[in-house]
Formats: structure tokens, sequence, C-alpha cells
């Protein structure tokens, strides 16, 4: 189901609607919201109409607007015992404008990406790589997991640190992944002519531009969640 149920461009069927309301449960919003969204889902099971009081705009990847709790947990697996790993800032409590902007940012990136036919898979690779060198372990969680989603094999996931040395990519994959290290590690060079020139001979400008979009996207998304601490990694579901 696509993150995005925009009323006036996407038919949103009740069963669709239903599966949202039961990751909603989950998310920030309050416990009066969510009954009240069930209210109206027991009107929608007759009439299969969009909820006249949502806004679009909240329906943001519902995966990274999972509650912030006091501490993250993962498991040691050398020692088998919880490692807990606090929770620096509720980031969609404190900032609550600007996580909304966030998700009309990956709403924007997303719609660049769908207008030039953007390969999803590749979108994946892309937010793999740039959250794997910046050290983001939420947003390669919920990654790896769409990407999998989509059919992208396991073999090239595991690979993709070291993808200039494997032959599971193609020519214009390559040069999408250079294009994304060069934009995130922007610090390092600049991101200089002969990075561009490269991505430049496999795509067109409007790629690239969707493409910048989509790197810029994710590149925002780590800063939040490696600064805060604001989401648990291993909580989202596709």
């Amino acid at each position: 189901m696509s993150r995005l149920c925009h009323r006036d461009h996407v038919t949103c069927r009740y069963r669709d609607i239903v599966a949202l309301s039961h990751r909603w449960l989950s998310v920030r919003y309050s416990v009066k919201f969510c009954l009240r969204v069930a209210g109206e889902l027991r009107i929608l099971c007759a009439k299969e109409k969009w909820p006249t009081f949502l806004r679009w705009n909240w329906i943001l990847a519902i995966g990274r607007s999972s509650r912030s709790v006091t501490v993250m947990t993962t498991i040691d697996t050398t020692a088998d015992t919880p490692v807990k790993i606090p929770v620096r800032l509720d980031f969609d409590d404190n900032a609550p404008r600007f996580s909304a902007a966030m998700g009309s940012l990956d709403v924007a990136a997303t719609h660049e990406l769908d207008r030039v036919d953007f390969d999803r898979r590749l979108r994946e690779l892309v937010r793999i790589r740039a959250s794997q060198l910046n050290g983001c372990a939420y947003c390669i969680d919920v990654h790896t997991k769409d990407a999998r989603t989509l059919g992208e094999t396991e073999q090239r996931i595991y690979a993709l640190p070291a993808w200039r040395e494997t032959p599971y990519f193609s020519e214009r994959e390559r040069a999408v992944l250079a294009f994304t290290e060069a934009l995130t590690l922007l610090a390092d060079d600049h991101v200089p002519a002969a990075a561009f020139e490269a991505i430049r001979n496999h795509l067109g400008l409007e790629e690239i531009a969707a493409l910048v979009s989509l790197i810029t996207a994710i590149n925002a998304w780590n800063m939040i969640a490696v600064s805060t601490r604001a989401w648990t990694p291993g909580s989202y579901e596709p």
C-alpha cells in the first residue's frame, strides 16, 4: 500500500483505511483521536468514503512516527542480554510542525521520483546506502525491510557497503550509488564536477533532480534519527 493516501489522488478503500487505523494506535496521536477514527470507520464499512476530518498530510511515513519510548532495547547477541539505548528527544512531540513538514518533504520527493518513473528498488538502495554512511540504525532497518518487500535480493542488500567490488549492480545503479555517496559525504569534496558528469551519463536532468530530492530527504531523516534517537530500530513494519 502506498505511503501516501491523498484523498484527491488515490482511491483508498475501506480495507486499506482499516490497516492504517491499526498502525495509528501506536502513533503519537491521542487515544481520543484513535477512538474517533474507529467510530468513523464503522460508518466507512458501509459507505467506503474518506474520513472528512483527516488531513492527508498527517499520513506520513507511518513507521517513522512510531511512539518514542523511554529507552530503545536491542539485543546483544554475544551476551544475550538487552542493551538499553536511551532516547534523547521525542522529536514528534517537541517539533510537531517540523515533523509534519518532514512528512511533506518525503511526499514531495516521492512525487518527483514517480514523475520520472525512478526504479522503486533503486530508491531503497539509495536510502539504505545513505543511512549506512550516516550510521542511522532506524533508517537502515526501515529501508532494508522496504527493499525486501519490493523484491530486492538479500545478496545485493548485504553487498551495498562494498558495491564497487561486486558484480551485482548495473552501470546505472553504480552511478546512482556513487552520486548518493558524493552528496551524503558532501563535506569531503563538495560533489566535484566529475561526480556530476558521471551521473549525467546515465540519467536525464529531471531524473537527477528527483535523485537529489531523494538523497536530501533521507539525509534529513538520518540527521534527526541519529541526533535524537527518537525512533526505535526494529519497530517498523512495512
